[in-house]
């Protein structure tokens, strides 16, 4: 086999799977296969349980050719080589539902659209590599290989290769490393280092009863959720509920936003906590590490199904990547009502991550100046904030 990759190894269990192939206990590490095919592999092995430095390669799982994707701005493309293969059961407990859940880093993906638009008007400025981080539900074929067709982001922005782990109390724990490629090579230089593990996040199988619609997409073409009967099913993405323990004095707490602005100050790092209702078509927008010359907006409109991250205003800096962020994003319909939108949005000095609804995250940097400490906030249209908080965020004594 012409491997072009082969690394990240991961043990799990998962019964179905195993009875075929004749393992109780498998193992997987990642990569990609050259020849007549080129494309991402992941290669499963059987495990010795008496014996955890026994292994026996059994197959590859995942065929497919390179760039794989679902036509759909919902999923991310497989690329040409995995990384940091793991897969996990969730079982939603209320409902009894249950899914085998893959995860994978992806190299060698598609440049999405809007990435392209930004090289293109800033030519001289750093690139990143291209990277998608995906997760689907895995379902077994015939000849034990997988298979799927619900699939999306782990996260939209720079966090990557994660690692999937069993908390003691029974929750799965990912962690992600935020990679940093938007400065230049001087710039890194000078900081010292580069690149650092992201918040742990708790996964678990989101099923939501009676939803009739979105704002604006059918639920048949979005390609991150499946639908069975009156149930929708996807990944939940959340914060760990530990980091709360992290929060100090509360920055400022309202029900209210008159005129449909509010503007505060805010220290190197904090926890930002925004709700709002949609009643009929809206947009939203958050401006953080904001001064008189830079600012960082967080916006979601129901109308474009986006959420961003506009960072092209967020530094003076010319020798740094300021490509946006983007993920796609909708709130639930139900008979009388709307989901409403909450965001979670932790800042640590030039570390920003996003958590949305619990089915969108995205982590990025803004390299902004000491002096962009202001936050604003603003609605329009039928999407009003009904609750906003924010805390400043202690340490978690590494450093004094």
């Amino acid at each position: 086999m012409n491997v072009t990759g082969f690394r990240d190894p991961s043990i799990f269990e998962w019964p179905a799977l195993g009875e075929k192939v004749g393992s109780k206990r498998l193992a997987v590490v990642s990569g990609g296969v050259q020849g007549d095919i080129i494309g991402p592999r992941m290669f499963l092995f059987g495990v010795d349980s008496s014996d955890l430095t026994s292994w026996s390669f059994l197959k590859t799982l995942g065929t497919m050719r390179r760039n794989v994707r679902l036509d759909s701005k919902w999923s991310g493309d497989f690329g040409t080589n995995w990384e940091c293969g793991n897969f996990i059961s969730l079982k939603h407990d209320a409902s009894g539902m249950e899914r085998m859940i893959g995860f994978v880093g992806v190299e060698g993906g598609h440049i999405r659209d809007h990435v392209k638009s930004y090289r293109k008007h800033n030519p001289g400025r750093p690139e990143r590599d291209t990277r998608y981080c995906n997760w689907f539900f895995a379902n077994l074929t015939d000849d034990n290989d997988i298979e799927f067709d619900t699939t999306g982001m782990m996260d939209s922005g720079e966090w990557y290769a994660p690692s999937v782990f069993l908390h003691p109390d029974g929750r799965r724990i990912a962690w992600g490393w935020i990679v940093e490629q938007d400065i230049s090579k001087e710039l890194a230089a000078e900081k010292g280092w580069i690149g650092c593990l992201g918040i742990p996040r708790e996964l678990g199988l989101g099923v939501y009863e009676g939803v009739t619609g979105t704002c604006r997409t059918s639920l048949a073409e979005i390609t991150s959720v499946e639908v069975v009967d009156s149930q929708v099913l996807t990944l939940d993405i959340r914060p760990l509920r530990e980091l709360e323990s992290l929060r100090r004095a509360s920055l400022f707490s309202s029900t209210k936003i008159e005129d449909g602005i509010l503007v505060k100050e805010a220290p190197d790092c904090y926890e930002l906590l925004v709700q709002a209702d949609m009643t009929g078509h809206g947009s939203i927008s958050l401006k953080i590490r904001e001064s008189q010359s830079v600012q960082t907006t967080i916006s979601f409109d129901t109308r474009q199904e986006d959420l961003i991250i506009h960072r092209q205003a967020s530094t003076l800096n010319e020798g740094i990547c300021l490509q946006d962020e983007i993920a796609a994003l909708t709130l639930f319909r139900y008979d009388t009502h709307f989901e409403p939108l909450e965001l979670r949005v932790f800042v640590d000095k030039d570390v920003v991550e996003v958590f949305a609804n619990g089915r969108v995250a995205i982590a990025t940097r803004i390299y902004a100046s000491e002096d962009a400490r202001s936050i604003s906030i603003a609605h329009e249209g039928d999407l009003r904030v009904s609750e906003v908080q924010a805390w400043a965020l202690g340490g978690i004594g590494l450093v004094e």
